[in-house]
């Protein structure tokens, strides 16, 4: 059984891998501990991020594919 995959969703998981590679070579202090390069866990305190790597990559690839949706009159 084959899946198919459509441009949309193809263009999505390479913006999703590519934004995953930038933001991780980058290295944000907002998304990792400056001493160690950890990621750093979600939530509130010490050594926790509200905006971890995670979710930055998710809500961009999440965007990205609602964009090439409406772009294509293809949302409903």
């Amino acid at each position: 059984m084959l899946i198919e995959i459509d441009r949309k969703l193809q263009m999505t998981l390479l913006l999703f891998i590519i934004t995953m590679a930038v933001l991780y070579k980058i290295k944000l202090p907002i998304m990792f501990e400056v001493k160690t390069g950890k990621i750093k866990d979600f939530g509130t305190g010490p050594f926790k991020t509200i905006i971890p790597l995670w979710l930055a990559a998710l809500s961009i690839s999440l965007l990205c594919y609602v964009y090439l949706s409406i772009r294509e009159d293809d949302f409903v």
